[in-house]
C-alpha cells in the first residue's frame, strides 16, 4: 500500500505519497507554491488516461463532473489528509474504483495548511494525548481560509483551494 494509517500523514509524506500516485498513467500532480512559512503545496488531477499530449479541462468538465477533495484546512483534523491519499491509491490500483473515472474528474488536494500540519504534528509528539488546538490554525493564529478570495492573501496557502475550484 502506498497509504499507511499509523500515525499522522505530514506535509512531507504527503507529497511522497502524491508522488508515486504520479507515476501512474492519468495522474498528473502539481506544485501550487509555498505557505506563509514556506511549506510547498501539492495538488493532483486523477482521471483517466488519455492519448493525447495536451488536456482540455472545459472540455473534461463538460463532458464529466468533477470532484475537488481538499482536506485538512484545520490541521488538527489529520484524517482528511489520509482518506485523500487513499482514495487516491485507491482511484489507481483498484479496477473497480478506477472505472469510476468514467464518469468524473478527482482532484486531491491532501493539505490545505501545512505550516499548521506542521505543527500539529511537532506537538503531537510532545503532547500525543492533548487535542492539538494549537494546530488547528494557520501559522499566524488565524484560519487559513481568510483572505480565500483575495488576489494577495496574507495566507498564500488560503488561495489554493478557491484556484482548483476554479479551475475546474
Amino acid at each position: 500500500p502506498l497509504v499507511q494509517w499509523d500515525e499522522p500523514i505530514g506535509p512531507s509524506e504527503s507529497a511522497s505519497i502524491l508522488a508515486r500516485l504520479a507515476m501512474y498513467s492519468g495522474v498528473n500532480v502539481y506544485w501550487m507554491g509555498r505557505s506563509y512559512l514556506g511549506e510547498d503545496l501539492w495538488a493532483a488531477d486523477v482521471m483517466l488516461p488519455s492519448p493525447a499530449a495536451l488536456r482540455s479541462w472545459a472540455k473534461e468538465t463538460t463532458w464529466k463532473a468533477s470532484i475537488v477533495y481538499s482536506g485538512r484546512q484545520h490541521a488538527n483534523e489529520v484524517s482528511s489528509t489520509s482518506h485523500i491519499a487513499r482514495l487516491g491509491e485507491d482511484l489507481v490500483t483498484d479496477p473497480a474504483k478506477r472505472a469510476l473515472l468514467k464518469q468524473v474528474n478527482v482532484v486531491l488536494h491532501p493539505i490545505t495548511n501545512p505550516d499548521g500540519a506542521r505543527l500539529a504534528m511537532d506537538l503531537a509528539r510532545l503532547t500525543p494525548d492533548n487535542l492539538l488546538h494549537p494546530g488547528y490554525h494557520g501559522s499566524l493564529s488565524a484560519d487559513v481560509s481568510a483572505g480565500q478570495t483575495e488576489t494577495d492573501p496574507v495566507y498564500p496557502e488560503s488561495r489554493t483551494r478557491r484556484q482548483l475550484i476554479d479551475s475546474w
